[in-house]
């Protein structure tokens, strides 16, 4: 299933971003298109919901994507709602405290 997000605008300028399906190498250059859309919109809640799969190319995406935002001053939340086996892959490769991920047990 080929990525997409979700960008929801709120009243406060607030943005509430979804990005799901297939999110692997297969699919980064879609995958940084719908990021690129982030890139200045004023304050930014990104979830990766429910990927069909996921590796660590697409989280260096998100994770350059914040980076961006940082340098420019502007507010980024990361999340993910994720399978158990996903969110331990992130959490055996470091990217769990990027995505704000407590231990699971």
């Amino acid at each position: 299933m080929k990525p997409k997000i979700t960008i929801t605008k709120q009243a406060d300028e607030k943005v509430v971003a979804n990005l799901e399906g297939e999110l692997t190498v297969k699919y980064a250059s879609d995958v940084r298109q719908c990021l690129t859309q982030l890139t200045d919109m004023p304050q930014v809640t990104l979830t990766i919901a429910e990927p069909v799969a996921l590796d660590v190319t697409v989280l260096q995406l998100v994770y350059a994507l914040k980076k961006l935002r940082e340098r420019s001053g502007l507010p980024t939340t990361l999340r993910a709602s994720l399978s158990d086996g996903d969110h331990m892959f992130l959490t055996r490769i470091g990217f769990a405290s990027l995505l704000n991920l407590s231990p699971k047990d």
